[in-house]
């Protein structure tokens, strides 16, 4: 044979050779630390696999065979601002105690705010196969002995992912027992009021099918998350959503669409703050499954408005909005029209404030959650209405009669001492001209420290008023009028009734009467709305503000003679009403 024949077949079985040697041997891209495509990078993930995604707190758990450990020990890294310390082996939580141990969740109580653990784990050493479903709880600073649970949950068979809902209510899992859909199925069991659990259900046969379902995971909103084979022909898992349609049932699932989807394998949801972590082996990644964070939701925005029922407020104001979840304040600024627009985050709880520039004594404020939509935009319009500028206090609601039957002065401890004294010294009740006023009983004095108090909430609210005059929104500074009314009860006041108590000649308030002059329920009316007044001023006088603006206030009083409300007990008609508007 010619040697330089067998020369060239030789260089070409070597040539061969090394090209299927250097295909094989080819080293993925090195994993950067912050893909674009939702991969976690290399700051979580590794040419080995990651699975089961986990967050609990500021800790960020997964499972990897890394380091050439089979056995897919827990890993953790701590979560601050956003950005993920180094990761390393967890050997603190119970399943790292126990070989090939499957996916874990935790709930923490909403009142008592312990912790309980639930993981997987072989029932026998080295049977990956077989597992049960445990339990921990956290005491203290340490985790109590993990227990299987009973066998209302598991089996002689395969029981693996458990999760449990944010109310601790629903107990979801894996398990391969006969009398499923399929390979592995979905069952669920609920948490009785004594701790225990329901004996497990297989859920539909829409949710599970004659292939594998594998990782439930429960959302907040009660929808169900899964990985399952069973949708699309020749693919591996997919992740699966079902929304809630009972206590513990879901609807007819559908397949979630790119990006969380791909042409590879894609299992073990789990959400957190409005992203979905799941792991994948789909092309672009560091190497085997890695775990990917996408956002679930689709973008949420704010879009309301301000309105002002009297059309003189000017609107613009400064809107403040945060989050439960977080503890910075952000403010926005309201324009003159009062329409504002701002994007916020799904799945989170919010409170907004509103403040208008020139009505410093209202607070707006509203809380709503921002839902969670994997299909659309959500739209949130709220809306604040700044009522007109006469407000009305009335004491209608303390349930309590302000005045004693035929008298003038608020039934004040002070002013009810005074008239007991005029009876005491027969000044009062002998004449049949002063009959009309009553002789106060030892029901009174209760009433006068609930009169006492509700004059005091009257005299906070007439400041609130008064302390808008702080707020000029560059407009000439105005006025405040306090209006006073005053009603009588339907009892009737004979034609001698004379008027008894000290006099009153006020050009303010046109009010001309003095002791002895004829009197009727219009005019005692009318004097327990001037007498009120008084009271306000000795009690207001007291206060700076109230001397700063006292000439850009005008009083007013008015008697409304007999109140003609019929649904009101006739004690209660003995009272007035505060009415003020600023100019």
């Amino acid at each position: 044979m010619n040697k330089n024949f067998l020369y060239n077949q030789l260089k070409l079985v070597l040539l061969i050779f090394t090209f299927i040697v250097s295909a094989c041997t080819t080293t993925k891209t090195e994993c950067p630390p912050n893909p674009d495509n939702g991969n976690l990078g290399s700051f979580i993930n590794s040419s080995d696999d990651e699975f089961f995604p986990v967050i609990y707190g500021n800790k960020f758990y997964f499972q990897s065979n890394r380091l050439e450990d089979p056995k897919q020990q827990y890993y953790k890294s701590l979560i601050f601002d956003d950005k993920y310390t180094p990761v390393k082996v967890d050997t603190i939580i119970p399943p790292s105690k126990y070989e090939y141990s499957g996916s874990m969740c935790f709930y923490k109580h909403s009142f008592t705010k312990g912790s309980e653990l639930y993981f997987a784990a072989p029932l026998i050493k080295n049977k990956k196969e077989n597992k049960d479903i445990y339990y921990s709880r956290f005491q203290g600073d340490m985790y109590s002995q993990p227990f299987p649970l009973g066998s209302e949950v598991n089996t002689e068979h395969y029981e693996s992912n458990p999760n449990i809902s944010s109310d601790g209510k629903l107990l979801v899992f894996v398990s391969d027992r006969p009398g499923g859909s399929g390979e592995t199925d979905i069952y669920v069991c609920k948490r009785l009021p004594t701790g225990s659990w329901t004996k497990a259900q297989c859920l539909s046969n829409e949710i599970n099918t004659p292939a594998q379902e594998m990782s439930p995971f429960i959302a907040d909103d009660g929808s169900l998350y899964y990985a399952s084979k069973g949708f699309r022909k020749d693919k591996g898992f997919d992740l699966i959503k079902a929304e809630k349609t009972g206590e513990a049932s879901w609807g007819r699932p559908k397949v979630i669409a790119e990006p969380f989807n791909s042409e590879a394998d894609d299992m073990d949801p789990f959400i957190y703050e409005g992203n979905i972590y799941f792991s994948s082996n789909r092309e672009g990644g560091c190497g085997g499954f890695d775990i990917y964070a996408i956002p679930l939701c689709g973008p949420v925005v704010l879009e309301g408005s301000v309105v002002s029922l009297d059309d003189k407020t000017p609107l613009n104001g400064t809107l403040e909005i945060k989050s439960d979840l977080e503890k910075e304040v952000k403010s926005f600024q309201v324009a003159e029209n009062g329409q504002f627009k701002l994007s916020i985050s799904a799945g989170k709880d919010y409170l907004i404030k509103y403040k208008n520039e020139c009505r410093g004594d209202l607070n707006f404020e509203q809380r709503f959650t921002a839902p969670c939509s994997d299909t659309s935009a959500v739209k949130i319009i709220p809306k604040f209405r700044i009522p007109e500028s006469a407000e009305l206090f009335t004491f209608e609601q303390y349930k309590i009669p302000f005045f004693v039957t035929g008298y003038y002065f608020p039934n004040t401890k002070e002013n009810l001492n005074a008239l007991r004294l005029k009876f005491l010294y027969n000044l009062l009740g002998n004449a049949d001209s002063t009959r009309y006023i009553e002789k106060p009983g030892e029901n009174y004095d209760q009433l006068a420290e609930k009169v006492d108090q509700a004059l005091k909430s009257a005299e906070d609210f007439i400041m609130s008023k008064i302390n808008t005059l702080e707020y000029t929104c560059g407009k000439e500074l105005g006025k405040i009028r306090i209006t006073v009314i005053g009603f009588s009860d339907p009892r009737p006041i004979s034609e001698q009734s004379k008027y008894e108590g000290p006099p009153v000649n006020s050009s303010e308030f046109n009010i001309n009467i003095n002791p002895g002059n004829p009197i009727d329920n219009e005019m005692i009316s009318k004097l327990r709305a001037y007498f009120t007044v008084y009271q306000f001023r000795k009690d207001l006088e007291k206060s700076e503000n109230y001397n700063k603006y006292k000439d850009k206030i005008i009083w007013k009083v008015v008697g409304r003679g007999i109140d003609p409300n019929n649904s009101i007990e006739n004690d209660l008609k003995r009272r007035v009403n505060i009415k003020v508007v600023r100019e």
